[in-house]
């Protein structure tokens, strides 16, 4: 059980406390209040704010042979009034309501891991009196992540996804777009070298509608990126150069 209090916590702000109660055992996690379990790049990760409840259901270790069902529910965001919001922060601006599920379905082994993944973030429409121009917006999300290790401490990683961003506007306001990434770390150890490459491409499109890649459960993928990165490392004289 973990309590964050602060005198910070204001009903017409995003929540500042945490509360998380959780359950740890051979089987799994189960755990109420703030947490936020991570899922893969293209779907759920790293998402701060989440309330709710998470089911952790795993046959084995992790890093062995297993089976492992993770399901989330909760709320990424609290309604706040337009009126409130004005007097506080200045914008003005009502703030819908927001709620999270989604589903990670994984297999594999010390050498190989598959996993697929289904995340869904809705804005209530309902939860404030007096929207103004604000419109609710959906989010559906939908990708396969996999990962493979080789001989010679060299580790392959790839995923692939699709999304639909949309709000009430039909067509026009709605995008359908596809991402993928592929990935490299070699450690090679008679040289102590570390070597990762990570290409990126988030602006796919299927030509029907606008493109481009959305994921709002993951606020730290940048949109519409397309490149790569590379990172290399040794050591030397038990220092990282």
């Amino acid at each position: 059980l973990k309590i964050k209090k602060t005198d910070a916590e204001r009903a017409e702000l995003q929540p500042t406390d945490r509360y998380t109660a959780t359950y740890k055992g051979r089987q799994g996690v189960i755990a109420l209040g703030d947490y936020s379990p991570n899922f893969s790049e293209l779907s759920l990760y790293d998402l701060y704010q989440l309330r709710g409840i998470t089911l952790d259901l795993q046959s084995g270790k992790l890093n062995e042979g297993h089976t492992r069902l993770v399901g989330v529910w909760g709320q990424t965001r609290r309604p706040v009034e337009a009126n409130a919001t004005s007097l506080i922060a200045g914008s003005g601006l009502p703030t819908f309501g927001q709620s999270l599920y989604g589903a990670r379905w994984e297999f594999g082994g010390p050498w190989f891991q598959m996993g697929l993944n289904n995340v869904t973030v809705n804005d209530d429409s309902a939860s404030v009196s007096n929207p103004g121009t604000q419109v609710a917006r959906y989010n559906y999300v939908n990708t396969a992540d996999v990962r493979i290790g080789l001989p010679a401490g060299i580790k392959l990683s790839g995923e692939a996804g699709l999304d639909l961003y949309s709000d009430p506007t039909p067509l026009l306001g709605s995008s359908l777009g596809n991402a993928y990434h592929a990935g490299l770390d070699w450690n090679f150890k008679p040289t102590d070298t570390k070597l990762s490459f990570d290409w990126k491409d988030l602006g796919g499109s299927f030509g029907l509608l606008p493109g481009g890649y959305t994921t709002v459960a993951n606020p730290g993928l940048v949109p519409d990126y397309r490149g790569y990165e590379a990172k290399i490392g040794r050591a030397s004289c038990r220092e990282r150069v």
